[in-house]
């Protein structure tokens, strides 16, 4: 399975979520070896490094963003996978509109976790507290999120 998290610039909402959703996937899947988790954005400089405060508060949390360079989205990226996650819905919405047929893979982290039409707010150019909240915000929303699917598809034990 594989699995993408699209934003904008691809240095702070999408990068902190591609880190914490490999530790959630590391720690709750118990075959985690056939899981992809990637991120990319929709107007993405290729090669930038996550922001500073992105990378900082994924370090407090144990994670490493030091090697995270920003990639742009593309219709390449959208068939590779299996679940296109943005993370508002004006990134959904742009999604659909590039990529129509691809449309029933294409969701909004808010819904995935049960919360339609919650966006995930872009923290860029805000002080390190506003990357803090996101980070919270992103790790409620992926735990919900990333069950929810796991299970769905199998790869979790029924409850």
């Amino acid at each position: 399975m594989r699995i993408i998290f699209v934003c904008t610039g691809n240095t702070c909402r999408s990068s902190m979520a591609e880190a914490l959703a490999k530790r959630w996937v590391e720690t709750n899947v118990p075959t985690p070896a056939d899981i992809e988790i990637t991120s990319a954005g929709l107007a993405a400089y290729p090669g930038l490094p996550a922001s500073p405060h992105a990378t900082d508060v994924m370090h407090s949390a144990g994670l490493d963003l030091a090697n995270h360079r920003a990639r742009q989205f593309s219709r390449d990226i959208a068939e590779h996978n299996d679940f296109v996650i943005a993370m508002t819905e004006g990134h959904k919405h742009t999604l659909q509109k590039l990529h129509p047929e691809m449309a029933f893979k294409i969701f909004t982290i808010g819904e995935l976790a049960g919360r339609p039409g919650f966006d995930v707010a872009d923290p860029f150019g805000q002080p390190v507290e506003t990357y803090e909240k996101c980070a919270r915000e992103l790790q409620e929303l992926i735990d919900e999120a990333l069950h929810k699917i796991f299970k769905q598809t199998g790869h979790l034990n029924k409850e």
